[in-house]
């Protein structure tokens, strides 16, 4: 498993629509159960936006990574207990589902513990994606089925 803190995107363009996600995660080993700990301060869009407030859809994917984390621990085997942390999220106005954020939590979980996604299980999540790119609706992530990982 990998150490430290670190920034995973999600992108995708399909006949000119673009799906765009990031989360800034840290994972670390849990003793008694897997969890996930909302730590987001949203240094990317402060960085921008001195004086940014999340409201409205900032929450949306906030939530939605934080959703994701918890649909992938709790239907995926991971190979030991494990908290993952989210400390930051951003996206794009306009290309950037509730969804596509819950994709870049998606990834980075499975690259953080150095599993593979294989090219079948990453498709299996671009439909997913685009399934829901509802910018006002969370997915639910526990339909998501990723068989070929």
């Amino acid at each position: 498993m990998k150490e430290g803190i670190h920034n995973y995107k999600y992108k995708l363009v399909i006949g000119g629509r673009g799906y765009f996600g990031e989360v800034c995660i840290q994972i670390v080993s849990s003793q008694m159960e897997s969890t996930v700990t909302d730590k987001c301060d949203w240094n990317l869009l402060k960085e921008t936006y001195p004086n940014f407030k999340p409201v409205g859809i900032y929450n949306l994917w906030k939530q939605s990574a934080i959703d994701a984390a918890n649909s992938i621990i709790r239907n995926y085997p991971i190979p030991k207990c494990i908290n993952v942390i989210i400390h930051d999220v951003t996206g794009m106005i306009l290309g950037s589902s509730p969804c596509s954020i819950g994709a870049a939590t998606i990834i980075a979980i499975f690259d953080y513990c150095e599993i593979i996604l294989d090219k079948s299980a990453l498709q299996e999540l671009d439909f997913f994606v685009i399934k829901n790119e509802y910018f006002d609706i969370i997915p639910d992530f526990n339909l998501l089925i990723m068989s070929g990982r």
